[in-house]
């Protein structure tokens, strides 16, 4: 029975956020973190948005988008330098919290107009919903490969805040698990306010006080 994406959402994050989860985890093969479970939309509730797009046939607007799906957009923008992935961010109250990364949707477009170039490779594993945050799990592919955690705070359409966690793509891991392996699909739905409560414990149990 796999946990549902808000566990793998938080169990992903600090994972990725503590380097000493990844030397404890591991050791249980079949703990509630492994394999992760996740979502590409949060079950049946998931929210679609009208996107700007037009069909260049019809001139008619393509099909609404989940939140998920907007951000999938987003990132792909980074390996296709298309500038109308960034609309997907709020053009003035954007939030970005990675010093590296430029403010605002012309920044991001002018950001990845230029990273293209490279010929980057961008593959999002998964990406789910819990409430107004958007999960996004990427392989990138620059100079390196690197694992992305992502996490997208919407209102409305449009991302209006931004937090990352990037690592060079190691493993697999003692229990033979890599960095993105698992479900992709979330489970168990009606289990979210335990999964919460689980999470919660051990963020603060293990992370905090360290009751290994």
């Amino acid at each position: 029975m796999h946990r549902n994406c808000y566990v793998f959402g938080w169990a992903c994050l600090v994972y990725s956020s503590f380097p000493a989860c990844s030397a404890f985890l591991p050791q249980r093969p079949r703990s509630p973190f492994f394999p992760w479970s996740s979502s590409t939309a949060f079950g049946a509730t998931s929210t679609t948005y009208k996107t700007k797009d037009m069909s260049a046939t019809s001139g008619q607007e393509t099909e609404p988008l989940s939140r998920p799906d907007l951000v999938r957009k987003l990132l792909k923008g980074i390996e296709t330098g298309d500038p109308e992935a960034a609309s997907v961010v709020h053009p003035t109250t954007y939030i970005q919290h990675n010093p590296q990364t430029q403010e605002g949707g012309p920044g991001l477009a002018e950001l990845f107009a230029r990273i293209s170039k490279s010929n980057p490779r961008v593959n999002v594993v998964r990406a789910f919903e819990d409430g107004d945050y958007v999960f996004g799990h990427t392989e990138y592919d620059f100079s390196t490969r690197r694992i992305g955690f992502e996490v997208f705070r919407f209102e409305g359409s449009h991302a209006v805040e931004h937090w990352d966690n990037i690592q060079p793509r190691k493993g697999p891991n003692p229990s033979g698990h890599s960095m993105v392996d698992g479900p992709t699909e979330a489970s168990d739905l009606d289990q979210t306010e335990a999964n919460r409560n689980f999470v919660r414990s051990f963020v603060e149990e293990v992370l905090i006080k360290r009751d290994f």
